[in-house]
């Protein structure tokens, strides 16, 4: 029975020299696999390291296609003002100013936030602040003028004179290029986090651009699919890798082109803007924008654009104020101003409006927002 039994163990645990070999065996294969795992971190880090020293950061097509355009244009000083964003395609560049002799970007550009403010804005409202944040594009932003002559900081100094006593803080939160959708991506990801009273929105022009044929939600949907996951976020061969990977946005068909937004997209992002505001218990104010071809009088008063349209229809028949619409139509104030002035005086181009024109959007601006901030501002 005890042969038996030690027979039993040397079959099953094998001699000391077999425990002793196969010992040595799971050693190698150890030392094996840890040389194959330090090989290939060697050159996946050699790789990384190639990539940065070879290649630039992956930007976004639609930050490429914009500066082309402004290249392609002449305006190669707007085009370097602005930088990449992972999210918005482009952003103003912290902490920028120009001469104010420049044109047609001028003075204060951009502070630390990206904001076209001379001054950092706290996350928070002090107790005593009103805000309003303003989403727009070129128009918003001042292309053209210093940013104390836009009709954002206008407003700002007209409310605080309607208000003693109270801060005003008026955001300008303009960019040049901006899209509507662009606009509704950064109220959604930081501008509610700007802790605004009010929200006051102008787009409509920059969506009739056609560079590709794709609109900017399908770019959009193609850039957040091209990321690699939140840890591997901060790896150039991982965001290549990823990059050439995913799938382009389909074009149009037949060579036919599509604009940045079409007006059912348009309309649609209202819907959003509108709905996130109300969630959040902010008002909203659609402003609508004028143009040069609004003002002639060869023309109908009431001739919109497709977009103009757009927001003019979705907006005319909401609630913004207890006695106000949440629709600022601009087009009568700049016809007015056509009674009494040259169309050169009004615009300085074929959108952005001048510093006469823009002291008057203020001030239809103020009038518009006094109601529902007097509403916010009681106890």
């Amino acid at each position: 029975g005890t042969g038996e039994a030690r027979g039993t163990g040397k079959a099953r645990g094998g001699t000391a020299g077999e425990r002793g070999a196969g010992r040595k065996r799971g050693r190698r294969g150890a030392a094996r696999l840890a040389l194959v795992l330090l090989s290939t971190v060697l050159a996946l880090g050699a790789a990384e390291v190639g990539l940065r020293l070879a290649r630039p950061a992956t930007t976004s097509i639609r930050f490429t296609q914009n500066q082309d355009q402004l290249a392609e244009g002449g305006r190669q000083q707007a085009g370097g003002v602005i930088e990449d964003d992972p999210d918005l395609f482009w952003r103003l560049i912290p902490d920028t100013r120009l001469p104010d002799d420049a044109f047609p970007m001028r003075g204060v550009i951009a502070n630390g936030q990206g904001l076209r403010e001379d001054h950092e804005v706290p996350p928070r409202a002090s107790a005593d602040e009103l805000r309003v944040l303003f989403l727009g594009d070129s128009c918003t932003f001042g292309s053209g003028l210093l940013h104390t002559d836009g009709f954002v900081e206008r407003t700002e100094r007209l409310l605080a004179a309607r208000f003693p006593g109270r801060a005003v803080e008026a955001i300008n939160a303009g960019v040049p290029g901006y899209s509507l959708f662009q606009g509704w991506r950064f109220l959604d990801t930081r501008g509610f986090a700007l802790d605004p009273d009010l929200v006051v929105v102008t787009f409509g022009w920059n969506g009739y651009v056609s560079w590709d044929g794709a609109s900017d939600p399908e770019h959009h949907a193609a850039l957040l699919a091209a990321r690699p996951p939140a840890a591997l976020a901060w790896s150039r061969l991982a965001n290549w890798l990823w990059a050439s990977l995913r799938a382009r946005p389909a074009t149009a068909d037949g060579g036919e082109e599509a604009s940045r937004l079409s007006p059912e997209q348009y309309r649609g992002l209202l819907a959003k803007v509108h709905e996130a505001c109300r969630a959040r218990g902010v008002p909203v104010l659609f402003v609508l924008w004028a143009a040069p071809f609004n003002i002639d009088p060869a023309k109908p008063a009431q001739l919109r654009s497709a977009l103009q349209l757009q927001t003019y229809e979705y907006a005319e028949g909401l609630t913004f104020a207890a006695d106000g619409a949440a629709l600022l139509d601009l087009v009568p104030v700049a016809r007015e101003l056509a009674s009494a002035h040259p169309a050169d005086a009004i615009f300085m181009d074929h959108i952005h409006a001048t510093a006469l024109t823009n002291g008057r959007y203020a001030e239809a601006l103020a009038s518009a927002l006094e109601p529902p901030l007097r509403v916010r501002s009681e106890p």
